[in-house]
This record gives structure tokens, sequence and C-alpha cells, in this order.
């Protein structure tokens, strides 16, 4: 992992510095999800796969999985949209 500096306002660099730890790695999490959501997505569907099968799915298990499935997939459609109309795709941040 690298670390790089961002140009944001006063109070939000306030408001960051005031963050625990935990809080930032929540955000560091968000940001690398939202940058590369299909390696995410892919890793967290994996796992899911994983714990289903180490936990002698049931029925109610796999549907639980699966809307858990389309809730992430929700989500990570919603970031992306939020993205776009802000005009903050990946392909804009890679061409700076």
């Amino acid at each position: 992992m690298k670390t790089i500096a961002l140009n944001v306002s006063d109070d939000i660099a306030s408001r960051l510095e005031k963050l625990p730890k935990e809080k930032l790695e929540e955000l560091e999490t968000v940001i690398s999800n939202w940058l590369e959501p299909r390696k995410r997505l892919l890793k967290t569907l994996g796992e899911m796969q994983k714990n289903a099968q180490n936990n002698d799915p049931t029925p109610e298990k796999l549907e639980k999985i699966l809307e858990d499935k389309r809730a992430l997939l929700e989500v990570m459609s919603d970031m992306s949209a939020y993205a776009e109309r802000k005009g903050l795709t990946p392909e804009i941040l890679k061409k700076k």
C-alpha cells in the first residue's frame, strides 16, 4: 500500500485529523472499493462462497447469502452512480 496526499478544504482536513484509526481505515477501504469495485466485489463474493461451503449451507442460509450479494451489488451501483453524477469516475482520476 502507498500513502498519498489529497487536497481538501481546511474543515475536511481538520475532521480527518480527528478521526480514530479505525475510521480512517474504513475510509481507505471505501476509497479503494470505489476505485476498484470489481476487484473488491469479486473478493467479497469469493469469501462469501467459501463461508457458505464451510457452514453446511441450508436453503435459508443460501437465501441470506444471495440477499447479501444483492445488497452489496446495490451499494456498489449506488456508489458508482453517485461518482458519475459528480464527475468522479476512476477513468477521470487515471487521466490526471
